[in-house]
């Protein structure tokens, strides 16, 4: 018996006079912000906006500086280059460091050198590079007036090895992703470059990123730079590994390390002692939460941490390690912390500045007191996209036959009125509703064009051993109560519902279209399991067979044909009924050729396109915009019956249109 729970019917209800309804290009051109820092006088906080340029089809960094003690006065002090991505296509995000006095901090940026350390004046006096290296800078620290840096080969030698594997042919071995074009895949640190796997899964570097790295020292008053030999200078590290993530940040004056050990269901905070032992937090919130990020309170012995807990509300709190107290300093609903997944806000001696963002207000910059809590809104760039005219937005909670929980977001407008269509997304709902996990479905957009939203968060799982079919299984058993809940209440129509998802959440959306009659239409984006897939990754050294057997239960296809079977859309696409949209990096399209051949040779509406040079997350402003109104156009077709008059579309609904006719005939 499924048993609903609207804990708030109604979070954000926009009155008559809210902002128009946002434009696609207003969405992939938001202002981004991250990697707050207070300066050591607790004065001022150095934070980075980042932004879409269409034209250049790049995203552009700044660097501003706000003073603490006076709210809205912001002053932008640098260019930042610019974005640097990681393997998979998220945006790297690091806090910039300060110099001792406050006057100035400095960043790594990318511009027309490559990747170096700059230095930039509170005042807005100065912006200099303070490394001119010919490699690119791959981490800093700074200490007694000296920079010490990190890279690993220079530009040149990169160049000229490609330019050697190119005349000579290339080796192919553990280190070669098959799905990839071997030059020129995606952009690595501002050019189009090789990669090769490095580490687990499909963790990636530059051509020669297994090199050892090269160490130099600036003297910060003669600018002198000499060779440095010995370890590097301590840094946050992170060891992934599928289903835990250690991160370390090494301690600093007078307080130990923090350590975030990250599981399939817990996260354990602890924090290092000076005399060397470790504080595990048992605090409820520690243990019943998820641990996002965590920090030392400058001259406290208190953790300050970010966690989102059971509920979906993001939270600081301060913990005392040494006896276990903590008082919670703000809870929001919506998300909370530097900018960026596991970044954490900044701490200082009195305060704490984070980026907030809510369902229906865009990401801006808050103070918030560590004794009081008193909130305070430093910068708030995107006005234009809060609170847009006739969006609404609810809280929705459900459990599903069997007593799993579930939290989602639902999404409607003005206007709609009896039964909608309904288009989901799986995986994450944190923040603002924009355009989901990966950023592809333009929810505000979906909402406006008369189809009702559901935001669904992915529910933290029953165990530390990871199983991805008992997720899937759980996914759709809390996708069918929803949309039975919905339909009961007469708010949406069950035959015209769609479905959207990047990774995991692409997963799901194939084990729904395939085990249920749930959907009409779905739109996905990512590299699917199939006896393809597992032979371009299983070459000799590589893990992803071990990770296979352990995460999904799959050995090589004449092993476990069964669940193959079981596990595989390219096996199942008889099952697949809902007219299907893939719009795929070109890394991931290769490894799904035989689900891709088979639906083109099915009655089953079915369409494909491959954006060149991505990675697992599209980076292109313009690959991003193209998809969201690609995705807003698919779904109009297929839950509404809808084109648009455009006719520049019109060869894309004669295609659509003889789809449906195809899969009505079966022929």
């Amino acid at each position: 018996m499924v048993r609903p729970a609207w804990l708030l019917a109604l979070l954000l209800l926009i009155p008559a006079g809210g902002q128009a309804a946002p434009t696609a290009r207003q969405l992939i051109e938001m202002t981004e912000i991250a990697a707050p820092a207070i300066s050591p006088d607790g004065a001022f906080v150095a934070y980075r906006r980042g932004r879409a340029d269409l034209s250049a089809n790049r995203y552009r960094l700044e660097w501003y500086v706000a003073p603490l003690g006076a709210p809205g006065v912001v002053r932008r002090v640098a260019d930042g280059g610019f974005a640097l991505w990681s393997a998979a296509g998220v945006p790297v995000i690091e806090a910039p460091v300060w110099a001792a006095d406050s006057r100035a901090f400095y960043f790594r940026a990318l511009g027309d050198d490559g990747v170096q350390v700059w230095r930039a004046a509170v005042d807005g006096s100065m912006a200099q590079p303070i490394t001119r290296d010919d490699a690119d800078v791959e981490r800093f620290s700074i200490s007694n007036d000296r920079l010490t840096y990190e890279t690993g080969a220079s530009r040149a030698e990169i160049l000229a090895t490609e330019a050697r594997d190119r005349d000579d042919g290339v080796l192919i071995d553990e280190t070669v992703d098959p799905a990839q074009s071997l030059f020129g895949a995606v952009e690595v640190n501002g050019r189009l470059a090789s990669q090769r796997l490095s580490g687990l899964w499909f963790g990636r570097g530059d051509r020669l990123a297994g090199q050892p790295p090269r160490r130099r020292v600036v003297d910060l008053k003669t600018f002198a730079v000499a060779e440095v030999q010995g370890a590097p200078a301590t840094t946050i590290s992170t060891t992934p590994n599928h289903g835990t993530l250690i991160t370390e940040t090494p301690g600093q004056a007078g307080a130990g390390a923090i350590r975030l050990t990250v599981g399939n269901v817990s996260t354990r905070l602890e924090a290092q002692l000076t005399d060397g032992s470790w504080a595990h937090c048992e605090l409820a919130a520690c243990r019943e939460g998820r641990v996002l990020a965590a920090a030392w309170c400058p001259e406290h012995m208190f953790v300050a941490f970010t966690v989102r807990d059971r509920n979906g509300y993001y939270a600081l709190w301060v913990w005392n390690p040494r006896s276990n107290g903590a008082r919670q300093i703000v809870s929001i609903d919506g998300s909370l912390g530097g900018g960026g997944s596991r970044q954490p806000c900044a701490i200082g001696v009195k305060r704490a500045v984070c980026v907030v963002a809510e369902p229906l207000v865009a990401p801006r910059l808050m103070t918030f007191g560590l004794d009081d809590g008193k909130r305070t809104i430093l910068d708030a760039p995107n006005t234009d996209l809060d609170a847009p005219h006739g969006l609404k937005v609810q809280r929705f909670e459900w459990t599903d036959a069997q007593g799993q929980a579930f939290l989602g977001r639902l999404l409607t407008a003005d206007g709609m009125e009896g039964r909608s269509p309904l288009f989901i997304h799986y995986y994450n709902c944190d923040g603002y509703l924009r355009g989901g996990t990966g950023d592809e479905w333009p929810f505000a957009l979906i909402a406006h064009a008369g189809i009702a939203v559901l935001c669904v968060n992915y529910p933290v799982p029953n165990s530390d051993q990871q199983d991805s079919v008992a997720e899937y299984e759980i996914a759709t058993r809390g996708l069918r109560a929803a949309v039975d809940l919905l339909d009961r209440r007469g708010l949406i129509d069950p035959r015209r519902v769609g479905m959207g998802g990047l990774s995991f959440g692409s997963e799901v959306t194939y084990w729904t279209a395939i085990n249920s009659d749930l959907l009409r239409a779905i739109s996905v984006t990512s590299v699917q399991l199939e006896p393809t897939y597992y032979w371009m990754n299983s070459f000799r050294g590589r893990d992803v067979p071990a990770n296979l057997k352990k995460v999904w239960g799959l050995g090589a296809p004449d092993e476990t044909p069964d669940r193959w079977k079981r596990v595989s859309p390219a096996l199942n696409v008889d099952s697949i009924r809902a007219a299907v949209l893939m719009q795929m990096p070109e890394q991931e399209f290769r490894p799904t050729i035989e689900l891709i051949a088979r639906l083109s040779n099915s009655t089953t509406p079915f369409e494909l396109r491959v954006f060149a040079n991505e990675p697992h997350i599209l980076v292109q402003p313009r690959h991003r915009l193209a998809a969201y109104v690609r995705n807003l156009d698919w779904f109009r077709f297929w839950l509404q019956n809808v084109e648009d008059p455009d006719p520049v579309k019109a060869e894309q609904y004669r295609r659509w249109r003889v789809m449906s006719d195809r899969a009505k005939t079966g022929s």
